[in-house]
């Protein structure tokens, strides 16, 4: 997620969003227009986790993590106060 909100404040990246086609730009006006993200993104509770195990050489966030939804949640997260969203935002829950 911290690559996906570098490159949303990057100037040349943000030069990109206006394109309607943009992966980013689908995102944002998306939810623009309905409030909430397009799909909901899958959140592992991994509370219960050791500490041992990794996904892909990287140790799981506690205590929870996102498996499926960086882009939304980044999106969600760089324009808060600039878009209107739902009271709650709806995800997929998974458990370990």
């Amino acid at each position: 997620m911290d690559l996906n909100l570098r490159q949303l404040a990057d100037k040349d990246y943000q030069r990109r969003v206006v394109d309607p086609d943009f992966p980013m730009t689908r995102i944002r006006e998306y939810i623009k227009e309905n409030k909430e993200w397009p799909g909901y993104p899958i959140v592992m509770d991994t509370s219960r986790c050791r500490g041992d195990y990794l996904v892909k050489g990287y140790p799981l966030n506690k205590p929870f993590d996102v498996l499926e939804g960086f882009r939304r949640f980044s999106v969600v997260k760089f324009y808060i106060g600039e878009l209107e969203l739902k009271a709650q935002l709806r995800i997929y829950s998974a458990h370990f």
